[in-house]
């Protein structure tokens, strides 16, 4: 698939052509440029060349003195939103719809909070993500705590952290990895001693039995 040139992409020509992008924004930037087709890049390249024409021609100019202050003041009478001023921490995993390519998501052990999905199980969402299509989540499960008999409607990859997942007539162990394909039954896999288990899955999951 291709893709052409739109208001987007010529802004952030620009801005990788003036050098004010981070190193994450202009790695995502050439990737997209693979995307291109020929005539399509070289109407980027071309962009890019009259960009640092026009950023760098321009003679160097000192600003006046009280420039400064004067941009300070007019930055402090700025409205500030909510989302700006609000902690980092209320904004909760699972109400991330999708990270810009730039951005780094760190959560911690403690942070976010875990639903109950069944009973002796409990699920935290830490990302959506809306390209995959896929649902990454830590799953802890309680002393014998089993899932209900549940079919995949997709792919489902399962890595234990810690305790014991008995699935699939295995014992799983910390590191243990274990996937099931579209389509697969899950015959209630549960824990003897307490589990805690990542998933990365896509779709959702259709119980045939509690």
């Amino acid at each position: 698939m291709t893709q052409k040139m739109n208001d987007d992409v010529d802004w952030r020509a620009a801005l990788n052509a003036l050098g004010t992008v981070t190193v994450n924004e202009a790695r995502a930037f050439s990737e997209d440029l693979a995307t291109f087709d020929a005539d399509r890049l070289a109407e980027a390249k071309e962009f890019v060349a009259v960009a640092n024409l026009l950023a760098f021609g321009a003679p160097e100019i000192e600003p006046s003195a009280g420039v400064w202050d004067k941009l300070c003041a007019v930055m402090e009478t700025e409205p500030k939103s909510p989302a700006a001023n609000a902690p980092a921490k209320e904004t909760a995993p699972h109400q991330i719809a999708q990270l810009d390519s730039s951005a780094l998501l760190t959560i911690r052990r403690d942070e976010g909070d875990y639903q109950q999905v069944s009973e002796g199980i409990f699920a935290k969402v830490l990302f959506e993500n809306q390209r995959a299509g896929t649902t990454t989540y830590l799953v802890k499960f309680m002393p014998g705590a089993k899932t209900p008999l549940h079919r995949h409607t997709g792919l489902e990859e399962c890595t234990v952290v810690e305790g014991d997942f008995q699935v699939d007539g295995k014992d799983l162990r910390a590191g243990d990895y274990h996937c099931a394909m579209p389509g697969s039954v899950h015959e209630r896999p549960y824990s003897i001693n307490g589990a805690t288990v990542l998933i990365v899955a896509e779709g959702h999951y259709e119980v045939l039995a509690n």
